[in-house]
């Protein structure tokens, strides 16, 4: 692995620059925290030539309003529920599309002045997609944090907890500012958000799931109805059937009626003893995700936790337009 020294040009004033050198280091990305007096930056208007930046200088107050979100199945369209092939597709072989009008809510969102953090699992090899993407689309710019994949990572397979630890420390940097986190119900998003939350709960203003779950529920259970509705079919027709033999096999020797009562003894699965059971009340898929979203919301502020399906929710939302509204004052 060759690494390689970089030398990072920064205007400040007209009259003045300051070169910083930069080792990449072995996986040939870098990170340099520069600090400069903050006139120097508002005097300035050349960009800082650091895609991480997005091409431009990114100086966030020590107060206000951000937004951490995510990026896939929230606002850019790649269908993780759908599985392997779906996500590859999606990624890497197909143009790139937007969830709907999300980018015309961040940009009402940043027109508030609000800042942006854009925080996802994929990896740092398909930033420059991404960057394609965020241009392409007109979302605000904002900061990317993107995941460093190692043999290890896959072993292990724990890719939430680069989620976790990258919005604690982004936290834990601005604790004076205030949050809204966007992330959507395919993957542990919910789950993440909900311990961000127990940690710095003060912070948090508004958690908005995308739902890309429950119409898929919907139709899992629609599935499973049909399928249920066969298997019933079937041993009720088994159960006629031994009903109208068994009297001609009674009539028979011991092993005629033996081998009766091996047919007549089945061993019905337990969920599908429910399913016929009025007794038993049914949790369909639909409801396992709407109790997991409860499960995940239950300790949380009245207002703070919102499943959206369409863009409008967000733009149309009393608690984020109070805090922007504060926020001016």
């Amino acid at each position: 692995m060759r690494m390689l020294d970089l030398k990072l040009n920064v205007p400040l004033l007209k009259e003045k620059l300051k070169d910083i050198l930069i080792n990449s280091g072995s996986t040939g990305r870098f990170e340099q925290e520069v600090i400069v007096d903050r006139e120097w930056i508002k005097n300035s208007r050349e960009g800082l030539n650091v895609e991480a930046w997005l091409d431009d200088n990114h100086l966030i107050e020590p107060s206000g309003i951000s937004v951490i979100s995510d990026i896939d199945d929230t606002i850019k369209v790649t269908d993780i529920l759908d599985g392997r092939d779906a996500i590859l597709q999606n990624t890497f072989f197909r143009t790139a599309r937007e969830v709907p009008h999300m980018n015309e809510v961040y940009r009402a969102w940043a027109a508030e002045g609000a800042h942006f953090h854009y925080v996802s699992n994929s990896p740092w090899q398909i930033y420059p997609a991404l960057m394609d993407f965020i241009n392409d689309k007109q979302f605000p710019k904002g900061s990317m944090h993107l995941r460093t994949v190692s043999t290890q990572d896959l072993i292990m397979g724990r890719p939430g907890k680069h989620k976790l630890t990258v919005i604690s420390k982004i936290l834990r940097d601005f604790p004076n500012r205030k949050f809204i986190l966007v992330g959507d119900s395919g993957e542990i998003d919910p789950e993440i958000y909900q311990q961000i939350y127990n940690e710095f709960p003060d912070q948090i203003i508004k958690i908005f799931i995308h739902d890309v779950s429950s119409q898929r529920a919907i139709n899992a259970d629609r599935r499973l109805s049909s399928a249920s509705v066969m298997d019933s079919s079937y041993y009720s027709a088994i159960r006629k059937f031994i009903s109208r033999e068994s009297a001609l096999l009674k009539k028979k020797d011991s092993s005629a009626q033996l081998a009766m009562d091996v047919m007549a003894t089945t061993e019905i699965p337990q969920e599908q003893q429910q399913m016929t059971d009025p007794q038993v009340p049914l949790v369909t898929k639909l409801e396992q995700f709407q109790q997991r979203m409860d499960r995940v919301s239950s300790n949380m502020r009245e207002g703070v936790f919102t499943v959206f399906s369409l863009a409008s929710q967000l733009m149309l939302d009393p608690v984020i337009a109070e805090e922007f509204l504060m926020n001016k004052k």
